[in-house]
């Protein structure tokens, strides 16, 4: 299993989601790990697009173009 340590504790973090996705993983369900994943992924560019609105609102030097 290739897993980068950054992102396992996001996972193990959530309750239930972790949890899932560790169980999905050992019993090879497919779509339910590719659901987790794609969560996961939603959840980190969201997160980082409100980083980004507010370093531009926080900092009035930036400019978003």
């Amino acid at each position: 299993m290739v897993t980068d340590e950054r992102y396992v504790p996001l996972l193990e973090g959530l309750p239930g989601l972790g949890k899932t996705a560790i169980q999905a993983i050992e019993g090879f369900d497919l779509p339910v790990t590719q659901g987790v994943v794609v969560f996961a992924t939603l959840c980190i560019i969201v997160i980082n697009l409100l980083v980004d609105l507010m370093y531009a609102w926080i900092d009035p030097r930036i400019r978003l173009t």
